[in-house]
């Protein structure tokens, strides 16, 4: 199927973009659409597609990947009850609201998430002095947020006293979400991509805009963003998840730190609440691991050592930390990881092979069982590049061995938001859906996982060193055999 029309409609129409892997859910969806009408012909239901603006909005709405959960990123929520609702609202007039937006809210869970962590902080009557907002282009996602019931995958890490105290169970494992919270929360249609946005929408305080920008390519990631920027009042707050934040400093709004946490601030000054960064000074600090280089314990003995040989007159020759490297891979591969585990101590934090190096002794330890020593390892490697996508692949399958699926899943999604073609991250989504008892999408990851090892162009697996039982072609043939699995079991279940 040609798919090129409907992609330019869709990115004409709403701003979203497909890139190789996420063709497969267009068309996809494209083919349900067309078996709904009972059409053969692709060209047909485009003409459709383009005339009809009801159909328009079912094929957006199946192909809108809708992955949200209760307290995502929870963070960002305890930032803004502990520190900037009270900033904000000492700013207000005595009958002024603290207005907040979560864009592209979904089915919910995140603006329902604001007010319940601000009902925890403030009480029952926050409604008097603040207003939640919930927006998505997605009316079937409204409408499912507007009902609240939500499903045993939303409360993934969910405190239980929490859901006892806001949701009531309605059968099926599933919970509705009570009256006095539904109400503190207004949702509504918006395509982030309009020229212009509601009235209503304008003036705001906080705007969440988190785990939403991977639908959109650059240049519409800057028009968003610079819409969304165009909402805030002055001193008014934008976030975006941990993983979208550095990439969006295009600087239209100042990115500043506070707590530990980048967001951005619609306004230049300094605050003594907050630090300013440029993406640059951002980007060195992971790099040196989040600590002062200059104070570094194992920096200042180095230095230290430096400084008296030069006073000696003793030349230096910089160590060949690449050779460090490759013995410690030969040495891992031969399973002599002790061995392995001393080079890879002996390359600095500051050299470029540090990233690899911890990336090859997570992998060494995974492999030792020793679990929460390979954590770190991917948290350091991760610290000084953000970007490491084996990192996020490795974190991901330590989570997955301890049967830690909410933070199995985070991570392999994370690996997805730096390389969308990573196999191995769609492999492992499928096998944690198919766990939890999502075979539609276990089958989606499993076909796309299927439909990359086809290309046959990705010799490696995106590991330094994690042994892969089966070659790609034996892979491809296993998630056929999975979907089959998994496709005839729903089968049965509507039969019975």
């Amino acid at each position: 199927m040609d798919l090129t029309p409907f992609k330019d409609i869709i990115k004409e129409r709403c701003g979203l973009s497909f890139d190789d892997v996420r063709n497969a859910i267009l068309e996809e969806g494209i083919r349900k659409r067309m078996s709904g009408r009972g059409m053969e012909s692709p060209a047909m239901y485009l003409f459709v597609l383009v005339s009809e603006q009801g159909e328009f909005n079912d094929l957006v709405n199946l192909v809108t990947i809708n992955e949200t959960y209760f307290f995502r990123e929870h963070a960002h929520l305890k930032l803004l009850t502990e520190r900037l609702v009270s900033e904000k609202l000492a700013d207000k007039s005595p009958n002024g609201k603290l207005r907040i937006l979560s864009a592209g809210c979904s089915t919910g869970e995140e603006p329902y998430s604001i007010a319940l962590y601000l009902m925890e902080k403030y009480g029952a009557g926050i409604n008097g002095f603040i207003s939640v907002i919930g927006a998505d282009i997605d009316g079937a996602a409204i409408e499912s947020a507007q009902n609240g019931i939500f499903g045993s995958h939303s409360f993934r890490g969910f405190p239980d006293n929490l859901k006892k105290k806001y949701f009531e169970e309605c059968g099926c494992n599933r919970y509705k979400i009570k009256d006095f919270v539904r109400e503190k929360v207004e949702f509504r249609r918006l395509n982030l991509l309009s020229d212009s946005y509601p009235e209503e929408l304008k003036m705001l305080d906080i705007i969440f805009y988190r785990n939403v920008s991977i639908y959109f390519e650059p240049g519409t990631q800057r028009s968003i963003f610079s819409n969304l920027a165009g909402l805030l009042r002055e001193d008014g707050y934008l976030f975006l998840s941990a993983t979208e934040t550095l990439s969006h400093n295009f600087g239209i709004l100042s990115l500043v730190e506070m707590d530990g946490m980048f967001f951005f601030r619609n306004k230049r000054e300094r605050d003594p609440g907050c630090k300013t960064h440029d993406a640059g000074m951002v980007v060195k600090r992971c790099a040196l691991n989040g600590e002062n280089a200059a104070n570094s314990p194992r920096r200042n003995a180095q230095s230290a050592s430096c400084i008296v040989d030069y006073a000696l007159g003793v030349s230096h020759k910089a160590p060949d930390t690449g050779a460090f490297f490759d013995e410690a891979l030969s040495f891992a591969k031969g399973k002599r990881y002790v061995e392995a585990l001393e080079k890879i101590e002996a390359i600095p934090e500051n050299d470029r092979f540090f990233v690899r190096a911890h990336m090859l002794k997570a992998g060494i330890l995974i492999n030792m069982k020793n679990m929460k020593e390979a954590e770190t390892a991917c948290m350091r490697g991760i610290e000084a590049d953000r970007w490491c996508l084996e990192g996020y692949l490795l974190l991901g399958l330590i989570y997955k061995m301890q049967n830690d699926y909410e933070n199995a899943l985070k991570r392999f999604r994370e690996a997805l938001y730096i390389q969308s073609s990573s196999w191995p991250a769609h492999f492992y989504l499928a096998e944690l859906y198919g766990s939890a008892g999502e075979p539609e999408k276990a089958c989606r990851e499993y076909e796309i996982t299927e439909r990359l090892l086809a290309k046959g162009d990705m010799p490696d697996y995106g590991f330094t060193f994690f042994p892969v039982s089966f070659p790609a072609e034996n892979m491809a043939r296993l998630c056929k055999h999975k979907v089959s699995e998994l496709r005839n079991r729903m089968k049965k279940e509507r039969i019975g």
